[in-house]
């Protein structure tokens, strides 16, 4: 018993040692594929696999080795500092996937759940046993078992799982790296249990947030930006509560407030799963305008729009409305706009507060039948010396002892409502 503790031991330092360590930290989910995987020299790869279907959706189970997950697999990555681009992950966390790697090198005796895959082109082609064997009785072992035939240019994409993708793959840069001291480990025929389906983009996604959705290690700012990019057109993920379809159109409407050139707000937002490097410039989280907004879209939904309305509509109703607001609270605020890292109407706290206000002013307008343009809402805001007066605004000053729970931020937000009332 001790000694197979030693063993483990030697053998998960070693993979920690070294060049190959350093290598593997630079990787990426991405990058972590070694160039000598990326070229197939065959057409086609042939899996046993075993046939199965839950509800309406059809799954292949089996096992693949390493090089094979490395040349067939691939993370579609959601890229903070890039939202505009699609994808639907978050950049795995290469710790834990070295992590996972030195434990499955390391360790004799694992049964590690399958990794769960989906074929979008639907390019593989199943083939049973009862074809591959002539004469064989038609039975269901011969129906549900047989061959995966996978065209060598397919990519299957993992939908859950990439973190022990990460680490199976980074067992061949070890590999790699101790053949040419003269060792010879193989870790690329090591097999890995997989399951996929053959389903669309959005189902793909839709099984993301199924298997992910409701966790926690899934911030709210990352599935919104999800499901606003896979719901635009028309609404193709279902079964969310209605924070959560609210949260989707306000994913929506920052997104186009951070990615507009236009925006007092072009890539000044920390969105979700920013690059370390890009976030560190980025003072104003993703979250403190949908805490602002909530009020305005249960109101639009009521009152603006109807049941049909798509998705992209909404965002682009109300990013409109979000444009002309906040290019009026900039042009009304001139001193705290160009040394924004000192006053809280650029953190959490004021940007919450002035979405509020957003909501009220353009309730009032709209039914007063006024238009909702720079000019008018300027006019407004500057009826209130208590957001023209910087010095109320300084981080540690006044307003920022006020509290942020949305109480305090709704109370705020009602006091410069009722000073722009009295005044106009």
């Amino acid at each position: 018993m001790s000694g197979s503790k030693r063993k483990k031991t030697r053998v998960s330092q070693s993979l920690k040692n070294g060049a190959v360590g350093r290598k593997v930290q630079a990787a990426t989910n991405v990058t972590i594929v070694p160039d000598e995987f990326n070229v197939n020299e065959v057409s086609f790869y042939e899996i046993p696999v075993i046939r199965k279907q839950q509800k309406d959706v059809v799954y292949y189970s089996g096992e693949m080795s390493i090089a094979e997950l490395a040349t067939l697999t691939a993370v579609d990555n959601y890229d903070g500092s890039r939202q505009d681009e699609g994808g639907y992950q978050r950049n795995g966390y290469e710790r834990r996937g070295r992590e996972f790697g030195y434990f499955i090198g390391g360790s004799s005796n694992t049964c590690i759940g399958e990794i769960m895959l989906n074929d979008r082109a639907a390019a593989a082609e199943f083939i049973p046993l009862s074809t591959l064997i002539p004469g064989a009785p038609q039975r269901k072992l011969t129906a549900v078992c047989g061959i995966l035939k996978i065209p060598a240019d397919t990519k299957f994409f993992i939908y859950d799982g990439q973190t022990r993708r990460f680490g199976y793959i980074s067992l061949l840069h070890y590999e790699m790296a101790m053949t040419e001291k003269g060792e010879s480990p193989d870790y690329q025929h090591m097999r890995v249990p997989f399951c996929v389906a053959q389903e669309s983009y959005v189902e793909e996604v839709s099984r993301f947030l199924d298997h992910n959705g409701r966790a926690a290690k899934v911030p709210n700012t990352h599935k919104a930006m999800v499901v606003f990019n896979a719901n635009k057109e028309y609404e193709a993920i279902t079964g969310q509560t209605a924070s959560e379809k609210e949260y989707s159109i306000s994913a929506g409407v920052i997104q186009e407030l951070n990615v507009n050139r236009t925006s007092p707000w072009h890539r000044m937002i920390k969105m979700p799963d920013t690059p370390t490097d890009v976030a560190k410039g980025l003072i104003t989280p993703m979250a403190g305008f949908h805490t602002g907004m909530k009020d305005q879209i249960k109101w639009m939904n009521k009152i603006y729009w109807s049941p049909e309305t798509a998705l992209k509509s909404k965002r682009d109703d109300l990013a409109l409305c979000s444009l002309n607001f906040w290019r009026a609270i900039k042009q009304c605020c001139p001193k705290i706009w160009r040394n924004h890292e000192d006053y809280i109407m650029h953190y959490a706290q004021g940007v919450s507060v002035l979405s509020i206000l957003m909501g009220n002013l353009y309730i009032d307008f709209v039914n007063e039948d006024r238009a909702w343009n720079i000019t008018n809402i300027s006019e407004c805001l500057k009826k209130s010396s208590i957001l023209t007066t910087p010095k109320l605004w300084l981080r540690h000053g006044k307003l920022s002892l006020k509290g942020g729970n949305r109480q305090q931020l709704k109370q705020l937000a009602q006091d410069i409502y009722m000073q722009i009332r009295k005044n106009m």
